[in-house]
């Protein structure tokens, strides 16, 4: 039986398992260690209320997760998670992210005028082709509208084949951004019409 939960105490196991080998996160960590560190940082966020995530579970297991933020409160950050992402990112990975700051401008022309978006940071399924990243999807959609998103926002590897889930979806690209190397294109879906 599957269920839907806000709760994801499972959540950083489960994003280290999706993105592990990632071509991205190979690249700004180097080592595995060091992934399942920042997820281990992206929880504390989570119990934090920093940022919101909905989970995909069957019979008590975590199948699927997404992280959100919306209006992301860095009051609401700890000195402990900042110093989580710090040391998961390490010195090589720091410089990484400062070149993705001086590279944003992309990503920010294409994002402006997007107020009140909630934006997918992760979207990980622990297996594949069985629906369970399309579920939680459609949960992300639905908990970014019950908080007063008006509409998601994302961005994906151009490589990556969920590039086509999103596609299906609903969601259409508003340009490029470029981050340690690899090409992302940026996406948003409307969830309801403005008042």
């Amino acid at each position: 039986m599957l269920g839907l939960s806000r709760r994801c105490p499972r959540a950083p196991q489960t994003l280290y398992w999706a993105f592990r080998g990632d071509p991205l996160f190979t690249r700004v960590f180097r080592e595995k260690s060091r992934v399942l560190s920042f997820f281990e940082a992206i929880g504390e966020l989570l119990r934090e209320g920093a940022l919101l995530s909905v989970c995909v579970q069957e019979k008590g297991v975590t199948v699927a997760v997404a992280v959100l933020s919306f209006a992301f409160r860095w009051t609401r950050v700890s000195r402990r998670a900042l110093w989580l992402l710090a040391r998961s990112l390490g010195p090589r990975g720091l410089l990484e992210v400062a070149g993705w700051l001086g590279q944003s401008l992309r990503y920010w022309a294409a994002t402006r005028g997007l107020e009140n978006y909630c934006h997918l940071l992760f979207l990980a399924s622990a297996v594949r082709r069985r629906g369970y990243g399309s579920l939680a999807l459609s949960a992300a959609e639905k908990a970014c509208g019950r908080i007063g998103g008006v509409g998601i926002v994302l961005d994906v590897d151009a490589e990556n084949p969920a590039l086509l889930l999103y596609y299906r979806r609903g969601y259409r690209p508003l340009g490029e951004a470029f981050f340690s190397g690899r090409r992302y294109i940026v996406m948003a879906k409307l969830l309801r019409p403005e008042a």
